[in-house]
């Protein structure tokens, strides 16, 4: 059977990669995706040997030169360097499933103010919206809206 935690909250993808180390031989992990997180289970045990929120991933990159590389920043300063032949999958499912994370975040937010600010309003595709007004050349103040989407802001009409 999967373990508990597993039940309450389903991988939506695995992995199998080599987490690289620079001051010892890189070691067999899989990186289980769920909805709010990530996570990195050991291949003998499959007991989980690190949680990663994707609130607190900085950055995901594939570095110059290393073609089955990803590094995953997250917010502590750790770097891990993962290793494995589908890299492309891995690198896009990580960006959505951050993405998809931070519009949660965003739903959950709704109707509370963000330092002293207006209100979220449900926007496109849910995502907060907030009423503003948008300064033109002149001085002359024009009425907007701005919609919080996880890549861009997205001026719309009001």
């Amino acid at each position: 059977p999967p373990p508990p935690h597993e039940l309450l909250d389903p991988p939506l993808a695995k992995f199998l990669v080599t987490k690289v180390r620079s001051w010892r031989t890189g070691y067999r992990r899989i990186v289980s995706l769920h909805a709010h997180h990530f996570a990195t289970i050991e291949t003998e045990s499959f007991g989980e040997t690190n949680r990663y929120p994707y609130a607190g991933v900085k950055a995901i990159t594939a570095p110059a030169g290393e073609e089955e590389c990803v590094v995953v920043e997250v917010a502590d300063g750790e770097r891990l360097k993962l290793r494995l032949s589908r890299r492309p999958e891995l690198m896009t499912e990580l960006l959505r499933l951050r993405a998809s994370s931070a519009v949660a975040m965003a739903k959950r937010a709704r109707g509370r103010t963000f330092l002293d600010g207006p209100a979220a309003e449900a926007g496109e595709d849910g995502a907060p919206s907030f009423r503003c007004a948008r300064r033109g050349r002149t001085g002359g103040r024009t009425p907007c809206r701005l919609v919080a989407l996880p890549h861009a802001l997205r001026e719309t009409d009001p």
